[in-house]
């Protein structure tokens, strides 16, 4: 892996869920973790689907990020990516062949 592709910064951010003074459960993202990554559009990175007869464009991005504790310990089902201002739903970690080296996260940009 070479250091000079991770050049764009990006944020993970973590679901947690919060209870408030009379006992009512907020659903919130707090920013976990920020680093440099390579970004890469993904093989099949725009897809467009017919959906309520309108037609939406999908797009999937891969980021690359050196493996550390923190970057291990994110899995695809309470973390997020922020990169650019937009928001980018983890769908799938390719751990590249277990080397502990660099982590793949595969993400599609969030719907609003």
């Amino acid at each position: 892996m070479k250091v000079s592709t991770l050049n764009s910064r990006i944020t993970f951010q973590k679901h947690i869920v919060t209870v408030d003074e009379i006992g009512n459960h907020i659903n919130s993202w707090e920013d976990y973790y920020s680093c440099w990554a390579a970004v890469a559009a993904s093989k099949l990175s725009v897809k467009e689907t017919d959906d309520t007869a309108q037609t939406l464009e999908q797009q999937k991005l891969d980021f690359t990020v050196r493996y550390c504790e923190k970057t291990a310990a994110i899995n695809s089902t309470e973390y997020r990516i922020i990169f650019e201002g937009r928001i980018y739903n983890i769908s799938s970690i390719n751990n590249m062949s277990f080397q502990k080296k660099s982590l793949k996260f595969t993400a599609d940009l969030a719907r609003r």
